[in-house]
């Protein structure tokens, strides 16, 4: 299977600092390429949020430049992955807990980490980043960690006012949730399908169709088409009036 991704972000309108990190990383295993996203936001109205982010993505990357092929070679290499997953983001919560103790302040970061190898993926999530599966519609994959989504299981959730507040707050956040419980998806993967993964500051002024208009498989078979998309659609959202960091990565299987 062949991979194409690019990825893109923004300060935004407002911002003076990007809290946001955004990477993908590839390399060969057993003769199959093996393709690693993260998008990262650090938390707003949290110090050091770019401190948190960046912290993150570094760690994912190590841990990737250090996968041994031969974890492909098990039956259950998908169960060792989320093991080392969940290990690896353990660790870095109990960092940015000191790192933020020895500066006085919380720091923390939402993360969504997909992992693609032949046709299989892997997904973690944590906070309300967003992944999106795209084919012949568009389908969110991940589940925000927000107060909204726990609500809505509420019998009296009708009934409160502060809905579009609740949106906004986070449940679960790297670096300042004592015990996380991330969300973890694993699925099969077929040809012409595309994954976008982005921060809040991307998709809260987007509409799915609009996702679907730049994103669709039969729209990105270049490098050069994705970009154009995510330039289009960070433009669009700035347009928008969004005040918040801006941050996607896109990567279509063909």
């Amino acid at each position: 299977m062949q991979y194409i991704a690019c990825a893109k972000t923004d300060k935004g309108i407002l911002e003076s600092i990007n809290e946001d990190c955004i990477a993908y990383f590839s390399k060969i295993q057993n003769k199959t390429k093996t393709l690693l996203m993260i998008v990262c936001d650090g938390v707003g109205g949290l110090s050091y949020g770019e401190v948190a982010s960046h912290c993150l993505v570094q760690e994912f990357y190590r841990w990737f430049s250090l996968l041994d092929e031969r974890i492909f070679q098990s039956k259950k290499w998908e169960r060792r992955i989320i093991e080392q997953w969940k290990t690896l983001l353990s660790y870095v919560n109990r960092k940015l807990k000191h790192i933020g103790k020895k500066h006085f302040s919380m720091i923390g970061t939402t993360l969504s980490a997909l992992i693609i190898y032949k046709n299989t993926y892997i997904l973690l999530h944590v906070g309300d980043s967003r992944v999106y599966k795209i084919n012949h519609f568009v389908q969110q994959i991940s589940k925000d960690h927000t107060l909204y989504e726990k609500n809505k299981r509420g019998l009296l959730y009708c009934f409160n006012p502060d809905k579009e507040k609740e949106k906004h707050i986070l449940t679960q956040c790297v670096g300042v949730t004592s015990r996380l419980e991330p969300y973890i998806r694993v699925g099969k993967l077929k040809k012409s399908t595309s994954f976008l993964l982005c921060s809040d500051g991307f998709y809260q002024k987007l509409k799915r169709n609009e996702i679907k208009m730049y994103f669709s498989p039969k729209y990105c078979r270049k490098r050069e088409q994705i970009c154009y998309g995510l330039s289009a659609c960070i433009r669009l959202v700035k347009e928008r009036e969004e005040k918040d960091n801006i941050s996607a990565a896109v990567v279509t299987c063909r």
